[in-house]
């Protein structure tokens, strides 16, 4: 599962570009691309984003990973769209809300945060961020989000918020203060930005829009595949449950035969097998209208020796090969299950006639013997 957007990443690798740090030492071991990591429209796991920030640690302490947290929500494009959002709103209050309250878009950005959201007064809040159950902790993670924290009223035109950060068992705890009364520097702050807002607005939904329909051409594939899988399966338990029924070579032979073509979907199919220690009871059958063209050799584990022959597909064509990846291997298992029936039978009715005989010749010697 993905739990992380790329959105989270970008500040580091624009970080990295300020410091001469080549992004690819930020991407080592991490699992993923470096071009996966700069697509702000994709995500990775929890357990990557913690070998990244691992790596990130290793060339920014704790107050620079803050600092890289601040100025990824104010100049990164990847918050793009949150700083939209944020002046927006017109208010630090409802940015803080809506970005850090369950279910909110902070929860878009890591779906494995469990936030608990509460104002006390005015400009102050306490955010608890806990990780959900099963995930290991990542110290460095809580320090980023610190930054933005500290950098939302910014986005208003008011000062930097005071973040005060204590870490608790699988999270932070957080302790945010800011002024929340109306500027003149914010109102002048809207007002020149709101053109250039609305044409950035503009690009950023135009650019969702084609992220989105790429999204859904990759589901319309997804869903067809899965769509295609599905039919297979269907087709292969139906398969099965037709030449289960038969217990006997012979029977089974036909069966296989006939399935093929009537549920398989092949113009036509030949088969042709026997016991590896008696090539002499071979067994024979033949279904369908037409020549055949592809020939398998059945893996029977060394017990059966034989030939499968099949005719084209006259339905998805392109999936025959998969359908009887599928097949073959319960074919060759419900053969050898009826030629081994069928020595068993073999061997019960010639234990019956020897018993028969030695019966026969013990009751002929005491015969002779009461004589």
């Amino acid at each position: 599962m993905r739990e992380v957007s790329c959105r989270a990443v970008e500040p580091f690798l624009r970080a990295a570009d300020r410091h001469h740090i080549h992004r690819q030492r930020l991407a080592d071991q991490v699992g993923y691309s470096l071009r996966h990591l700069e697509n702000v429209h994709e995500y990775i796991d929890w357990d990557a984003f913690r070998r990244f920030m691992r790596n990130a640690h290793a060339y920014w302490d704790d107050a620079a990973l803050t600092q890289i947290g601040a100025d990824g929500l104010t100049e990164g494009s990847g918050f793009r769209a949150f700083a939209l959002i944020g002046r927006t709103l017109a208010s630090p209050s409802g940015f803080y809300r809506w970005l850090l309250s369950s279910g909110g878009m902070g929860n878009q950005l890591f779906s494995n945060m469990i936030p608990t959201f509460r104002e006390l007064a005015p400009g102050h809040f306490s955010l608890s961020l806990l990780l959900a159950p099963g995930y290991e902790p990542c110290p460095e993670f809580f320090r980023f989000a610190a930054g933005g924290f500290e950098a939302i009223p910014r986005l208003v035109g008011l000062s930097t918020a005071r973040v005060t950060l204590r870490d608790v068992e699988r999270g932070a705890q957080f302790e945010i203060r800011f002024d929340d009364r109306p500027s003149l520097r914010g109102k002048l702050m809207r007002l020149v930005t709101r053109s250039g807002d609305a044409r950035a607005t503009a690009a950023e939904l135009n650019d969702a829009l084609r992220v989105l329909e790429t999204r859904y051409a990759e589901l319309t594939d997804t869903r067809n595949a899965v769509a295609r899988q599905n039919a297979l399966l269907d087709t292969a338990y139906r398969f099965g449950q037709r030449i289960w029924s038969a217990r006997d070579p012979a029977g089974a032979a036909e069966a296989i035969v006939g399935a093929l073509v009537e549920i398989g979907g092949f113009r036509a199919a030949a088969l042709t097998v026997a016991p590896s220690d008696r090539p002499d009871i071979r067994e024979e059958a033949w279904a369908g209208d037409g020549a055949t063209e592809e020939r398998l050799a059945l893996p029977g584990q060394g017990r059966l020796v034989g030939e499968l022959a099949l005719g084209p597909r006259l339905t998805d064509a392109d999936q025959s090969q998969t359908l009887l990846d599928l097949l073959v291997p319960t074919i060759a298992l419900a053969l050898d299950n009826a030629f081994a029936t069928r020595a068993i039978a073999d061997y019960q009715k010639n234990l019956e006639a020897q018993v028969q005989t030695r019966t026969s010749e013990l009751r002929a010697a005491l015969d002779k013997v009461a004589s």
